[in-house]
């Protein structure tokens, strides 16, 4: 799958995506206890993972993406150009 440019993964992502993505970073990546933080059922936040990385083309389960969409949602949020 290839993977998207930042600007277009940033034009897909939805709020919710991007709670769950900070989420699965506050908690070890472990998707059950980033469920519980943005009060979502395990399988509805599987079920956003795999739409995200069908969208993006980026995994938030796997470590480098991970890090890469958090970085990309970090710059957004203080005003840097993407």
């Amino acid at each position: 799958m290839t993977k998207k440019q930042p600007e277009e993964v940033l034009r897909v992502l939805s709020a919710e995506d991007r709670d769950i993505i900070r989420a699965l970073a506050d908690h070890r990546m472990l998707v059950t206890e980033a469920a519980y933080a943005v009060h979502l059922s395990r399988n509805t936040v599987y079920y956003r993972l795999y739409r995200m990385e069908r969208l993006t083309g980026w995994s938030a389960r796997d470590f480098h993406d991970l890090t890469a969409l958090l970085q990309l949602l970090d710059a957004e949020e203080a005003g840097h150009d993407v």
